[in-house]
């Protein structure tokens, strides 16, 4: 049986973060046992997910809670 074989380019992006924050993703990355990097790409996926579910309110969802 033959299996597909699907290649998504990946692009690199720099993103500067205070330095908490930085510290809670490491954190996190070592409970987990998941790459900072992985982790990076899951904030975004649900981010973007989010944004194409309820638009612009997920910004203000966001901007309230902090």
């Amino acid at each position: 049986m033959d299996e597909e074989v699907f290649i998504i380019e990946k692009k690199r992006i720099a993103v500067i973060i205070p330095e908490p924050l930085k510290d809670q993703l490491k954190n996190m990355s070592d409970e987990l046992g998941v790459s900072q990097s992985q982790l990076t790409v899951l904030a975004i996926q649900s981010l973007v997910a989010n944004y194409e579910s309820k638009g612009k309110q997920v910004f203000l969802d966001l901007i309230q809670k902090h």
